[in-house]
């Protein structure tokens, strides 16, 4: 596809000139001010109708309609229309929407990766945007961006060079040597404590002077260098897999010709030799694999394997190891463009800005990010070179950085990340932070991570996990508890799927209890966090939830250091008998207009759940929770008659004169035979009040079920509001500029007596 006249005439060497001249506004800023450019349609429908023929256009308008879904989430989030009477245009193409509005054209300088020093990318940023709007019509600015390069063989301006498709070009490895001799230097966080830690148990010597053609599995001794690369890679199915096992332990010894190496195992020798190194350790060649002893001993060095590997090389894009990644890279839509002086420029559509550390990373979408096993890896490495599909990525300790020049500071690696937030003294019952992480925060939301990637054998899902609790549990002092950390339990019982869409069910083989996350299978949250982080407005600014539950002891069955184990874990928490569940209401219950907006309710939750309360100021005394079973297969097969909700926090939701209270908790199933509960399901809401109405159609329907008018079930639920003490000022400042102790001003209203529970 050609250019229409319009692009073919931008005057792209004039703009960049301006940028170029143009001063810089902070080193912290990551998109310098941009210098506006004329001669480029002003009108978003001439740019829809040359999209049809021309491939610039085109990519601007797919650009556009990739921002939109983030106007309309940043709209939601914001709550800035009722969601029950959203704009008639929210959804509609963005051609009927923006058709008249005026487009604008503009080229920022952003900070490029160089070790020479400051130097800059340039980007071209097409936007457009209503003159004025309300915020409630969700008409956001649309925005389009696009890097401007060179090609390598015309590079003549200091704009930055275009990735090329070759892995192991010229400037591919300069840029790969560059990363790691930088980090090397200047990089004082990422130096290991003890840089002669010595090679692991085995490794594989790579670069023999006088046998080039083969690789030999040494067992480990005294080496002058003890510079080695671990391989984080995607084994593919296992029956195609190069293994050492007891047989070809000796053999491996003597010799493995490249040639019949897979070829991720040929581009991971060739990546080494090009760095100059000799070593390289990958687990399937350096761990006997039919040696269950063997593989036990290994599994617990693993920590120390990647952590002090001088680099781990992560084949991020192979599917298997027969595919390989050092093949021509695929890349993104690109369009050449001349302009007067006759200098060629590539413009190139950017997907995604590398973000640093909460953000999506780019290797996100590629295949080792959705095995399990690979997770770990890369936590625990100290620096990591990914090669993904369009080009290669950098991890360490400092920055994270693109091939294409993006890049970002960061402090301290990912394992330095959890470990500060492990010691956290901010949580949910104490205070938010002001970086926004509390309490084990990066660890659950790694869980997060974690559990919605793929892995082969189920029962492998804590053990692939090992090494990184393993040094955590050393730099904290912490109690792990399979998969949940001691200081953080509370916080780490209180799982449930990460969607209503995201069905659970139970692994194949695993041992673990029911109460942990491990004993499902499929992605899971922990929503204390969020819940508390978005910090809704109908919730008093400072209220701290506060723990109903606390720890006793932990009663393991069967005890190994790798594998995962059963175990009862004994808590003091209150406890109440279910009376019935019923499917939850799609309307939420009412709050009245003195609260303003209805509290949030939960996203996963599709059951409510009832219980017996003798608070004076409910008038009924069924009062009901929201929540899910964990399992809907399960549902049918759980004893009814022996469910009981098991209360974790609660969060007294203060206002002027009244207070709503929220609670998360357990719902589990008492054994036959023994005062021990199994874990079902989560409760996650505000209390809930049944409606007059409801009540006596439920009644009424167990007497004549067919004949039960519809309008019996038409009151809605109404939230609970408790009275609490109140005196002039006690929502205000103490005085100090501290704010209040809320949480003392709302007692509890249930007043439920705490008792010794086993959870099993």
């Amino acid at each position: 596809m050609s250019l229409c006249s319009t692009c073919s005439s931008l005057d792209l060497a004039g703009g960049l000139q301006q940028a170029q001249d143009a001063p810089s506004t902070g080193q912290h800023t990551r998109y310098m001010k941009e210098v506006k450019m004329e001669g480029w349609y002003s009108r978003a429908r001439d740019v829809f109708t040359s999209a049809s023929a021309c491939q610039l256009c085109r990519m601007v308008v797919r650009g556009w309609r990739d921002w939109r879904p983030q106007v309309i989430d940043l709209a939601i989030s914001y709550a800035d229309f009722n969601p029950n009477n959203p704009p008639k245009d929210l959804y509609s193409n963005i051609e009927e929407i923006y058709g008249e509005q005026k487009v604008a054209v503009g080229i920022a300088k952003i900070h490029r990766f160089h070790e020479e020093g400051q130097k800059w990318s340039y980007i071209l940023r097409i936007s457009c945007h209503f003159g004025s709007r309300g915020s409630w019509e969700v008409h956001g600015e649309l925005v389009a961006d696009f890097r401007i390069t060179c090609p390598a063989e015309k590079y003549d301006v200091d704009i930055g060079i275009t990735v090329g498709r070759d892995p192991m070009s010229a400037p591919a490895i300069n840029i790969t040597k560059t990363w790691l001799d930088t980090c090397l230097a200047k990089h004082q966080t990422c130096l290991s404590p003890t840089p002669t830690g010595g090679l692991p148990s085995r490794y594989l010597d790579v670069n023999d002077a006088i046998r080039n053609d083969h690789i030999f599995l040494r067992d480990s001794g005294v080496e002058p260098d003890y510079r080695y690369v671990a391989l984080s890679h995607c084994w593919g199915p296992v029956a195609e897999q190069l293994c050492t096992t007891s047989a070809t332990l000796q053999n491996h010894k003597e010799g493995i010709p490249i040639q019949i190496l897979p070829q991720t195992f040929k581009d991971a020798v060739q990546v080494v030799r090009e760095l100059g190194l000799r070593y390289l350790w990958i687990d399937s060649l350096c761990i006997i694999q039919d040696d269950i002893e063997d593989w036990r001993e290994e599994s617990e060095k693993m920590t120390e394997v990647y952590r002090n590997a001088h680099l781990v090389l992560a084949a991020a894009r192979s599917v298997s190891d027969s595919e390989g990644f050092l093949s021509p890279r695929t890349m993104p839509e690109r369009v050449e463009l001349e302009s007067k002086d006759g200098t060629c420029f590539n413009i190139e559509a950017m997907p995604f800005v590398l973000v640093p550390v909460y953000g999506a990373h780019p290797i996100d979408k590629e295949p080792l990010s959705r095995r399990a096993w690979c997770l770990q890896e890369c936590y625990l490495a100290r620096r990591v070179l990914f090669h993904g599909s369009q080009q290669m990525y950098w991890e360490c300790g400092e920055i994270h950085a693109a091939e294409n020049g993006d890049f970002g500071s960061v402090v301290g690696d990912q394992l330095w990340r959890v470990r500060r937030s492990a010691a956290a003294e901010t949580s949910v019952f104490t205070g938010t932070s002001k970086d926004d992480y509390m309490n084990y925060s990066d660890w659950y939301r790694m869980i997060k991570n974690y559990t919605g990637r793929d892995i082969t054998k189920d029962s492998d899902r804590l053990p692939a996990l090992f090494g990184l609790a393993k040094a955590l549990e050393a730099q904290t002092g912490d109690k792990y508890l399979n998969g949940i950390w001691l200081k953080g339990l509370l916080e780490g019982l209180m799982w449930c799927s990460v969607s209503a869409d995201n069905l659970l069910s139970r692994p194949k083989k695993s041992s673990a209890p029911s109460w942990a996350w491990a004993s499902v299978k499929g992605q899971i949250q922990f929503p204390i966090y969020p819940w508390y982080i978005r910090k809704a407005a109908w919730k008093g600014s400072k209220a701290n939830f506060e723990p109903l539950a606390e720890y006793v002891h932990q009663a393991i069955q069967t005890c190994d250091d790798i594998l995962p184990n059963q175990s009862e874990l004994h808590i003091c928490a209150p406890i109440v008998p279910i009376q019935r569940f019923k499917q939850r209401r799609q309307t939420p219950p009412d709050s009245g207009s003195r609260f303003g907006l209805a509290p949030e309710r939960s996203l996963v939750a599709d059951q409510t759940f009832y219980f017996q309360c003798h608070h004076p100021d409910i008038k009924t005394r069924n009062v009901g929770i929201d929540g899910a079973f964990d399992i809907k297969e399960e549902e049918q097969i759980i004893n009814t008659d022996r469910l009981y909700i098991v209360f974790l926090t609660r969060l007294p939701l203060v206002f002027e004169s009244d207070f709503l209270e929220h609670r998360f908790g357990l719902i589990v199933e008492k054994h036959e035979t023994a005062e021990k509960f199994k874990r079902v399901g989560f409760v996650d809401g505000c209390l809930i009040s049944e409606g007059l109405s409801d009540l006596i159609g439920e009644w009424l329907s167990k007497l004549w079920d067919q004949y039960v008018p519809q309008k019996w079930n038409s009151d809605n639920p109404a939230v609970c509001a408790f009275k609490r003490d109140h005196t002039e000022g006690d929502m205000s400042s103490n005085g100090d500029g501290s704010a209040p102790d809320l949480n003392q001003l709302a007692p509890d209203p249930l007043q439920l007596h705490r008792r010794q529970i086993f959870l099993t």
